[in-house]
């Protein structure tokens, strides 16, 4: 799983909560890849705090010096990965306990499967504004266009994509 953050070290330490959780998890290897984009020095210690109390998987962190947005983080996670199956979490979901097992059952049952992509549910009633709910309608809950050589399933709350 490749998580990248910045400046959010309660949100990442409520990932981490999430990602203790995971029903099986333990049954297949897996690892853990943090990306710093950045962040401002007391925040990075926040982050290196709740990244200190992980116990479980292989924990690699990287931090990047100047700010690349998520997706640079993300390249930089995804080029250290060892995995044949690529997990991006944003730092700010709770998974759901059965998110990691259901990912990889999936991926074993349907080889035909390229990505996965999670359905969201919100923690609050007030959380999207009125734009999100258009993103959301449309990659979610596939009322938009979809466009790319991809088959895809959702799963609970994260996006993984197979290696070429």
């Amino acid at each position: 799983m490749i998580i990248a953050t910045r400046n959010r070290p309660r949100q990442l330490a409520s990932l981490l909560a999430s990602l203790a959780r995971q029903a099986g998890a333990g049954s297949f290897p897996w690892e853990l890849i943090v990306v710093d984009d950045a962040s401002d020095p007391r925040e990075r210690v926040r982050l290196e705090q709740a990244l200190s109390r992980w116990v479980g998987a292989p924990l690699l962190f990287l931090s990047l010096e100047e700010r690349g947005w998520p997706g640079r983080a993300r390249n930089r996670g995804a080029a250290r990965s060892r995995g044949a199956v690529l997990l991006f979490a944003d730092d700010d979901l709770v998974l759901d306990e059965r998110a990691l097992a259901e990912t990889r059952r999936l991926h074993l049952l349907h080889p035909e499967i390229e990505v996965l992509n999670g359905q969201l549910r919100k923690m609050r009633e007030d959380y999207y504004s009125e734009f999100w709910h258009y993103y959301y309608d449309a990659v979610f809950n596939a009322r938009g266009p979809v466009t790319g050589p991809y088959r895809v399933r959702r799963v609970g709350g994260l996006v993984s994509i197979k290696r070429p």
